[in-house]
């Protein structure tokens, strides 16, 4: 009976090791990269934010989608989606960041100012770009920013670039996002 049990506890602390391995090789700040390897990554009023999954992956980090031509009824073309999510509900910035820019077609710089959620709401197609806070509750809507895109591969279908923009709340209170980049393979 006591040689079952300490197999037990012995499988079960060698499966916590696998997992936190796993977690811990794939949960990082990322580099800047333009290889498709699905990363993003800024900093939320100076903390931290990256793409990282709960423990059992359970939550896909980042999802891009780019529509080159347009996608009838849905997504005008050149429209590019980028979400990116930190599930380490550990942190108090723990949520998702948005982008979500229209007439993209070439590397280069493009300003991410939000539309209003109503326009967004009644037209998939539009810009807007924002943070959703997960342990808060709130969102924040981008008053001012920028996109510099450095590579839109559409062969291979890879998508990078950097980020910053200031958002605010319904209240009015605001954030600060800076030196963002991502680095992901994209849908569609």
């Amino acid at each position: 009976m006591k040689m079952e049990k300490l197999k037990s506890i012995f499988f079960i602390a060698l499966v916590l090791f696998i997992i936190s391995c796993r977690k811990n090789a794939r949960n990082s700040f990322p580099g800047e990269t333009q290889q498709g390897k699905n990363t993003i990554g800024c900093f939320i009023d100076g903390i931290p934010f990256y793409s990282a999954t709960t423990v059992f992956g359970f939550v896909s980090p980042i999802n891009v989608n780019y529509y080159k031509d347009s996608f009838p009824t849905l997504y005008s073309a050149g429209y590019l989606a980028v979400q990116g999510i930190d599930a380490r509900y550990e942190v108090d910035i723990a949520g998702n960041i948005v982008i979500n820019k229209q007439k993209i077609f070439a590397i280069g710089d493009y300003p991410l100012v939000s539309q209003s959620l109503t326009i967004c709401n009644q037209n998939r197609s539009c810009d807007y770009i924002g943070y959703y806070n997960s342990k808060t509750g709130k969102s924040y809507s981008a008053e001012s920013g920028n996109l510099t895109l450095t590579k839109l591969d559409t062969v291979n279908k890879i998508v990078s670039g950097h980020f910053y923009f200031t958002a605010k709340d319904s209240l009015g209170n605001r954030i600060q996002v800076t030196n963002g980049r991502f680095d992901a393979k994209y849908l569609n």
